[in-house]
């Protein structure tokens, strides 16, 4: 965003341009980066205790450039979808190393089932959710400073929303959701006790559908032994195994989304 010189027309030229993605043309507040976000969000599936989680998907080398939901059918909106991240974002490691991708959807607050926004971020091994250049708040663009609920997925979790409007702006907004579950909508039922003073969004929803149920472990079952990018591998490690299923899909059985 830049002041305008000379006289109309106007010409500005803006690069590099490194691959496809989304472009528009308009005044400020559609430029502006909008509303900034300091999530702080823990998995179940590869919480290796203490506030921190194993990174195995990044030594693996199995995490994609390009982010993962478009593909499996999450609604996108406002600037979302198609992120991409230069892959040297994963050769950061230690807490700040990249776990995987989250998604991140921005809902209106007097109307809870309107989206307004979605990014998709990278979530760091202490839980920090941070934006493509692994290492800024959350810029949700074109998000105009107001009152939102937010709510946060992953692939093979359970989703969270938080209880209360949370006001966003240019001015980053923090929201942890790691030491607090009366933040969330369901509140303790909404997350996993890690029993180390840590919550965690549920593992095992394999088929998205907001409930943990014998039909994902099934499912799964069937993709024993697949290597990769996979949300059959429950607990992050680059293999779908027995221990998915056992460890981190069985025990959540019953439990579901709370909003």
């Amino acid at each position: 965003v830049a002041p305008a010189s000379g006289t109309d027309p106007y010409n500005r030229e803006r690069g590099p341009i490194i691959e496809d993605g989304f472009f528009a043309v308009g005044g400020e507040t559609i430029a502006d980066p909008g509303g900034r976000i300091d999530v702080k969000v823990l998995l179940q599936g590869p919480y290796a205790g203490l506030g921190e989680q194993d990174d195995n998907l990044r030594t693996g080398g199995h995490l994609p450039a390009h982010e993962p939901y478009t593909g499996l059918g999450f609604t996108q909106a406002g600037f979302g979808g198609g992120e991409a991240v230069d892959p040297s974002a994963f050769n950061i490691s230690g807490s700040d190393a990249i776990v995987d991708r989250i998604f991140l959807a921005i809902y209106d607050a007097e109307n809870p089932t309107q989206l307004i926004a979605t990014k998709t971020a990278l979530l760091q091994s202490d839980g920090d959710v941070v934006d493509l250049d692994a290492e800024s708040v959350v810029a949700i663009p074109g998000l105009p400073a107001d009152d939102y609920l937010i709510a946060v997925y992953h692939r093979n979790h359970i989703a969270v929303k938080t209880a209360a409007p949370i006001f966003l702006s240019a001015t980053p907004t923090t929201i942890d959701l790691i030491t607090d579950p009366a933040a969330l909508q369901g509140g303790s039922n909404a997350v996993a006790d890690f029993g180390d003073g840590f919550y965690g969004l549920i593992s095992g929803d394999f088929d998205r559908n907001g409930q943990v149920q014998n039909t994902d472990g099934n499912e799964v079952t069937q993709l024993l032994g697949t290597p990769g990018y996979q949300s059959g591998d429950i607990d992050l490690n680059g293999q779908i195994q027995n221990i998915d299923i056992q460890l981190k899909l069985t025990p959540n059985l019953g439990r579901g989304q709370q909003f």
